[in-house]
């Protein structure tokens, strides 16, 4: 009787150690997702990057118990060419099915509210302005190496604003157009809508989970782009017209 094929220790040892980086790299990605994160768990997530996008393993789930946090909703408004109006929110069950369906409009709901959370100008312009001071600071007081690194991490934050600022710009030009063409509209109006969970005090007091003043609204885009032009200016009179005409 032949006995059954085994490995052997050399391939066990492989496997082993492939298994448990394959291990290491799931917890890494929800353990280095959204902040509370620590720098050595994003530290040990950048190194399993490639693979966790490869695999499609890259993802949070902090978004489940213990602590869920709000909600995150869109809601447009579109003017019709016969002058009416009609409003919609997304995701919602009664129209996005099935599950999936439902999913990929929750999912986009959310990165909505990313993106709109970045820095206004003036927060940003007033950050970098405190780290030049503070690479000024430090070169002055001998330390040019520690200068470059705080005037690189500026530089790398300004590209990444500028990256996501993009990113933001676009999304919402693409939801405006899509449910534009969909309801055949003329105009479009975008908010991004946060829901905050009420606090157990709340609920005691008798807040109710579908309160309509819980929901945050920001408006995001409207579309096509209203632009405010400069009103015009006095008209000069017929008799100062002469004097200045050549």
């Amino acid at each position: 009787m032949n006995a059954p094929p085994s490995w052997s220790p050399l391939k066990r040892r492989i496997v082993s150690v492939l298994l448990l980086l394959h291990l290491i790299a799931i917890f890494a990605s929800p353990m280095a997702g959204p902040p509370p994160a620590s720098d050595l768990s994003r530290m040990i997530a950048g190194w399993f990057r490639p693979y966790l996008k490869a695999a499609y393993l890259n993802h949070g789930y902090r978004f489940f118990a213990p602590n869920p946090g709000p909600s995150h909703l869109i809601r447009y408004e579109v003017t019709l060419a016969d002058g009416s109006t009609a409003s919609h929110r997304f995701p919602d069950t009664a129209e996005q099915w099935p599950r999936l369906y439902y999913h990929r409009h929750f999912m986009v709901a959310e990165r909505v509210n990313q993106l709109m959370s970045l820095p206004e100008p003036e927060e940003l312009e007033a950050d970098e302005a405190g780290q030049r001071q503070l690479a000024e600071r430090l070169r002055f007081d001998g330390h040019p190496e520690l200068a470059r690194e705080v005037e690189d991490r500026l530089k790398q934050q300004r590209a990444a604003i500028v990256e996501q600022r993009r990113l933001r710009d676009g999304l919402l030009e693409g939801i405006a157009a899509y449910f534009m063409e969909h309801h055949d509209a003329k105009r479009i109006k975008v908010w991004s809508v946060r829901h905050p969970l009420p606090s157990p005090l709340d609920v005691r007091a008798g807040a109710k989970l579908d309160d309509p003043d819980s929901y945050l609204e920001r408006l995001a885009i409207e579309w096509p782009r209203v632009v405010d032009l400069p009103l015009p200016g006095p008209v000069a009179p017929a008799s100062e017209l002469e004097e200045i005409s050549p």
